[in-house]
């Protein structure tokens, strides 16, 4: 039997098939229908024994000896069905729309065998417009060295004499207008044959011009429409919205010995700051960095340099109402207090503290960066003397600079912006990872800007604009906000065959889920819809024996069991660490379901039996097991206990190794 992950599908027939940059997209809803049909051979026999995969989700069935085969538990959507079967070109469906309760129906059938055609990697290049792209130039690193071949009128270009081997492929238009694209270890079979499809990304001019996301939507209506709910529409923000209201009542905030008081509103918001001898300074509110969705950092300006002030406003999250202290609190301090809680500073912070060089780099769109030693200046792209060309995360901040696109020949729109979905794994990730990585670019800031080379644009390799400023537990989670993608470049996901990309969890174009999840992630729709099938077969009761608690699945209310609460436990903190779970508010990327022994390490490490939050890795069990706790009033029937005792962590850790020996 042919495995299907590995995609041995047969070659040496001209033939379209999906490609993997080509697949239909199923809507999110919890929702489920399925599919069920008939697998017929070459001579129209029932055939036994095919894999029958969904596209997109990965649900997997086994035809029977009559030929039949159900996939259910589908979301509703434009689904393909491919399927493999051994000796056989594989083949796939018509697509089929699947609705909520309901089951469709299709046929396949294996229409050409393989014969001897053993050994070969047939590989199908596409440009931007999904149209085959002749005279690629291909390159192929294998154990025996490298070597070139382009493509023919096709777009194919058909390889032997690498059966068995792992190779590496690079592939890039002859006039250099795309960005290149590469497949890392794609398994070539000795028996049979692999297919691989790929189409290239478009990519703006060099001297590209930025259009504003305002335009952008002008055309497409339905991701402007679903984009402005999101935090990155809302990367920056006027003085308003729930945040607003500490300054109209004159909050104060204890910065640990000296205090911020808030004050005024709207334009005329300010923010006062008292240290510990009662020396008072009063800083002018010219906005904040966020929003109302996550939270928000106000800044303030003097002399055409910003800074955020120390404090921060965290939004209410949907996941632990009233919980963890939502609101005004303590921010970073550093740049404005000293340890002896006196001004840190004569005038203003340093440059290097600044927004620009800290910043706005993540916050805004269209910008060029200069720096003179310590001082930053930051200035719209077009050369006007504003900050940015657009205060938000915009269109253009994953996509390039638009104007090419947008006012250029109708013929070349696609071939002449980026498509991050049509980008290698690694250079699609590095448009998330531009500010979602521990970096260090030239001088300190921390999203990639470099003198040498400028400003990061998608498409590039973060790499050759910053260094890696990761910072992590012991065990590998992030310790510091900001490092998802560093964290998931180490993972399963990004180590293994399938290589994720950020936008298979994620819509950056919004949709109605926390965190902008493709499927809801609190009752498991999420991690269930490709792991279900490929982790535990489809059967409900191994994803629950795995889970070690009461598990949820599609369609049942949330609670304990959840995918999330032990593969994403919260290992970092952006506003700070929750003092009730010692948690952070930021959840880990490399998807382990950290062991409570790997907190017990870092107690013993610090020969402490008491430690404060923030001073050893969260696991997978505190976070939920305080916050059930507190949900429940003290009534929560499982091991809870103080999260900042050694002796909680071993108990959790006596229960972890019960449920999973």
């Amino acid at each position: 039997m042919i495995p299907l992950f590995a995609l041995l599908w047969g070659c040496g027939v001209a033939q379209d098939w999906p490609g993997e940059d080509s697949r239909p997209t199923a809507p999110a809803s919890t929702a489920s229908g399925s599919i069920e049909g008939l697998v017929f051979g070459p001579e129209g026999d029932p055939l036994a024994g095919a894999i029958l995969t969904s596209v997109p989700g990965g649900h997997e069935a086994t035809s029977g000896p009559d030929g039949s085969f159900l996939l259910d538990r589908l979301l509703p959507g434009e689904y393909l069905v491919v399927g493999a079967a051994s000796g056989l070109v594989a083949t796939w469906s018509p697509s089929v729309d699947v609705l909520a309760d309901q089951t469709a129906t299709v046929e396949l059938r294996f229409d050409t065998e393989l014969g001897a055609q053993d050994g070969l990697l047939e590989l199908r290049v596409l440009d931007p417009d999904g149209a085959p792209l002749a005279d690629a130039v291909v390159t192929i690193s294998s154990a025996d060295g490298d070597s070139t071949a382009l493509t023919d009128e096709l777009g194919l270009l058909i390889l032997d004499g690498f059966g068995g081997q792992e190779i590496d492929l690079s592939v890039q238009d002859a006039g250099g207008l795309l960005w290149p694209r590469t497949m890392q270890d794609v398994a070539v079979p000795e028996l049979g044959a692999v297919q691989r499809s790929v189409q290239l990304s478009g990519r703006p001019s060099d001297d590209g011009r930025y259009s504003e996301t305002r335009i952008c939507v002008m055309c497409h209506q339905d991701i402007g429409a679903s984009y402005s709910d999101t935090a990155h529409a809302r990367a920056m923000s006027a003085v308003e919205g729930d945040a607003a209201a500490g300054f109209e009542s004159g909050e104060v905030i204890d910065l640990g010995g000296p205090t911020a008081t808030l004050g005024g509103s709207g334009t005329d918001a300010w923010v006062e700051l008292s240290s510990m001898s009662g020396e008072v300074e009063r800083w002018p509110v010219a906005g904040f960095i966020g929003s109302g969705v996550r939270g928000v950092v106000p800044w303030t300006e003097l002399d055409g340099q910003a800074w955020p002030l120390p404090i921060a406003w965290q939004a209410e999250n949907s996941a632990y109402p009233g919980w963890n202290g939502n609101g005004w609190v303590a921010g970073d301090s550093g740049p404005w207090f000293t340890s002896a809680g006196a001004f840190a500073y004569s005038g203003s912070p340093s440059a290097e503290t600044s927004a620009e060089a800290q910043c706005f780099g993540c916050h805004v769109t269209g910008f060029t960066l200069e720096a003179d030693g310590a001082d930053f200046t930051m200035t719209a792209a077009a050369g006007s003397g504003e900050r940015w060309i657009e205060a938000a995360v915009g269109c253009e901040s994953c996509h390039g600079p638009g104007q090419d696109h947008s006012g250029g020949s109708l013929s070349l729109k696609n071939w002449t912006i980026t498509s991050p979905a049509k980008l290698d794994p690694a250079r699609s990730n590095d448009v998330c990872g531009q500010c979602h990585s521990g970096l260090a670019g030239d001088d300190g800031t921390p999203y990639p800007w470099s003198a040498t080379h400028g400003l990061f644009q998608p498409g590039e390799h973060v790499a050759d604009f910053a260094s890696s400023a990761f910072v992590g537990w012991p065990n590998g989670t992030a310790k510091i906000p900001g490092a998802q993608s560093d964290e998931m470049a180490a993972s399963a996901h990004g180590q293994g065959p399938w290589q994720a990309q950020c936008s298979d969890c994620h819509d950056p174009h919004g949709s109605e889920f926390d965190a902008d999840l493709r499927q809801e992630h609190l009752d498991n729709t999420l991690c269930l819809s490709c792991h279900g099938a490929l982790s535990f077969g489809g059967d409900e009761a191994q994803a629950e024996a795995h889970a070690g608690h009461p598990a949820y699945f599609p369609g049942n209310p949330p609670g304990s069991g959840r995918c999330t609460g032990c593969h994403m436990p919260a290992t970092a903190a952006r506003s700070g660490w929750r003092q009730e779970s010692a948690a952070g508010d930021v959840s880990s990327h490399l998807f382990l379901a950290v062991p409570p022994s790997d907190s017990l390490a870092d107690f013993d490490a610090a020969g402490a039996s008491t430690l404060s939050p923030g001073e050893f890795s969260p696991n997978a069990c505190q976070e939920c097991h305080s916050w059930n706790d507190w949900l429940f009033g003290g009534s929560f029937p499982g091991p809870t206990g103080d999260p900042v005792e050694r002796a909680t962590h071993e108990t959790y850790q006596t229960g972890f190794e019960g449920m999973f020996p």
